[in-house]
């Protein structure tokens, strides 16, 4: 019998779940084009919420740490740039979410 690595009996384990979420119609709508805009603009203004939490934690914890070397990586990810805040705002520009649905939500 041939023995599995940790990681092939983990994600054996968990192949049914997630082929489910594979199978998602959020997903399958998202790669194949067919998701109406409205369902996007609710996930975007959802998953903003989480942005902003990410945001002030890592602020939060960066004014925490007992040392500028220590707060730096925490704050560098909020830094402008080709990262997730910078990009969300163009998605957020581009499916044309106003400030009042984000302020709103």
């Amino acid at each position: 019998m041939i023995s599995l690595k940790f990681s092939e009996q983990i994600h054996a384990a968990i192949e049914p779940v997630w082929q489910r979420c594979y199978e998602h119609p959020f997903l399958r709508g998202l790669a194949n084009g067919t998701l109406p805009i409205d369902k996007f603009q609710f996930y975007i203004l959802q998953d903003n919420q989480y942005l902003d939490a990410f945001i002030n934690l890592h602020k939060a914890l960066a004014g925490k740490m007992p040392t500028k070397e220590m707060a730096e990586p925490l704050l560098k990810v909020l830094e402008p740039g080709d990262n997730e805040i910078d990009n969300r705002r163009k998605i957020v520009d581009a499916v044309k979410i106003t400030d009042d649905q984000v302020a709103a939500t």
